[in-house]
């Protein structure tokens, strides 16, 4: 970046804290809103894409009504692992569910019950209970864990069942599954 580009950086906290969350969403949207009125440019950087499961969101929805927002696609983690892993998310028919694991366990059963296709993300917190899932669906032959996608520190796990794979796993945790896509 040339040396003229001011960055900064900001901390979102990850917690259930919802005040606490909303403050650093509040107070990152007044101070952009501040430089876009003193006349500068300014860009949001978030890994993956924008509208999936991102913070950006949060910080968007305080500024829409403000200043002009233009949003820039990105890649998903979820099509970047497929992609780099040849690993096909959905053909013909099917369609692609993706569900937050920090959602209701009853909703997370029946979706891996029902859907072939199915994008695990948020599944650092339990994992151990989700690669349960997974082997009683009979999906874990189906399934790939990528954590940190398209960073330095990537690591692909073809083998869900590996018992120290939850101490390895990061907050940037996806599990991709396809019922037709079975490894022998």
């Amino acid at each position: 970046m040339p040396e003229t580009v001011e960055i900064k950086q900001r901390h979102f906290p990850m917690s259930a804290d919802g005040v606490e969350k909303m403050a650093a969403w509040d107070k990152a949207a007044e101070e952009i809103k501040a430089d876009v009125k003193a006349g500068k440019n300014v860009g949001f950087i978030t890994l993956g894409d924008p509208m999936i499961y991102s913070t950006y969101v949060y910080v968007m929805e305080r500024l829409l009504d403000e200043i002009e927002v233009e949003t820039i696609p990105g890649i998903s983690s979820f099509s970047n692992i497929a992609s780099n892993q040849n690993f096909p998310l959905v053909m013909d028919t099917d369609p692609l569910i993706v569900i937050p694991c920090t959602m209701e366990e009853e909703k997370i059963d029946a979706a891996l019950q029902t859907y072939d296709c199915l994008v695990l993300m948020k599944v650092y917190k339990n994992f151990k209970e989700i690669v349960q899932k997974l082997e009683k669906y009979d999906l874990i032959d189906s399934a790939i864990l990528v954590s940190n996608s398209s960073q330095d520190r990537e690591v692909v796990y073809k083998d869900l069942r590996d018992v120290h794979l939850q101490e390895k796993i990061s907050y940037f945790s996806t599990i991709l599954v396809n019922k037709n896509n079975k490894r022998k």
